[in-house]
């Protein structure tokens, strides 16, 4: 499984200094700020989607469900691009966060006595 790898950390890092001049101006909080608004920004789609699952509010703001499928998931890029920018200012290297990411599937669906597990890279 590959959602984080060397290649874009490095072209994420690459864009995130000529964004910011300097990555070494926002601390861990400042990344870990900017990553929950990126949360707050997708789940603010999903309260779109939930009207029209319920079709409550749809005339207020709310885009057609093709438009906001298509945000849910441009949300969720930012997500883990911020995410990956947080783990840098950490750290975390894009490995080491796949192989914790597998095991700690594995670790909760082992504990609950499921079959589902993520195959661990040697």
């Amino acid at each position: 499984m590959i959602i984080f790898s060397d290649a874009i950390r490095l072209i994420n890092q690459k864009r995130c200094d000529r964004w910011h001049n300097n990555k070494e101006d926002w601390t861990l909080g400042d990344w870990g700020n900017a990553l929950a608004g990126e949360v707050g920004e997708l789940c603010n789609v999903v309260k779109k989607l939930r009207r029209h699952e319920s079709k409550v509010s749809l005339e207020y703001n709310t885009p057609e469900l093709n438009v906001l499928i298509d945000n849910f998931a441009e949300e969720v890029a930012d997500v883990l691009l911020y995410l990956d920018l947080l783990c840098w200012k950490a750290g975390v290297k894009p490995y080491t966060l796949e192989r914790i990411l597998e095991q700690k599937f594995n670790e909760v669906s082992q504990a609950q006595g499921w079959p589902d597990l993520i195959i661990e890279r040697g």
